[in-house]
């Protein structure tokens, strides 16, 4: 019998917190099913995960960073320091729970996520594609999300 192919498509941004918490949670209950339905010849399923971009600010001009405590109060919490500081320990707590440690969710800067996008969709062009040695298309977004939210670098830094 042939697999069943499950296809998954996951959209995200790297500036935000809630889809970085959705990939770490979709990923354990995919290892969970798979412990739980090993592979037989009679039931396969395989999983294929594709990642569609979504740009929170897509109008962020590419050339500017900007200090990421302000621009989540302003945007997200009307100026409210303590809103944002609130935002950031309840984010701490759930991603604890999965393995994030959100250090810098509100330190650090941000930016335009465009130049990330590209660099995720040549990543998920068919292996012969993208030549021997490119990294996972999933690693590179466990990369990038780590790199932002738990040691505050810009979302598109070389």
């Amino acid at each position: 019998m042939a697999p069943y192919e499950s296809l998954i498509s996951f959209t995200l941004d790297f500036t935000c917190p809630w889809t970085y918490l959705g990939k770490k949670r979709l990923e354990k209950a995919l290892s969970q099913y798979q412990q739980q339905h090993p592979p037989s010849p009679d039931s396969t399923v395989v999983f294929t995960l594709t990642f569609l971009p979504y740009q929170l600010q897509p109008a962020f001009p590419a050339d500017e960073e900007r200090d990421r405590r302000s621009w989540l109060s302003e945007l997200h919490h009307g100026g409210s320091e303590e809103a944002t500081a609130a935002f950031a320990e309840k984010m701490a707590a759930l991603g604890a729970e999965d393995g994030i440690a959100f250090k810098s969710l509100s330190d650090g800067v941000v930016a335009n996520t465009l130049e990330a996008h590209r660099v995720l969709h040549c990543l998920q062009e068919p292996k012969s594609a993208r030549g021997e040695g490119a990294v996972e298309p999933s690693k590179f977004v466990d990369s990038v999300y780590a790199s932002y939210f738990e040691n505050g670098c810009s979302p598109s830094s070389r």
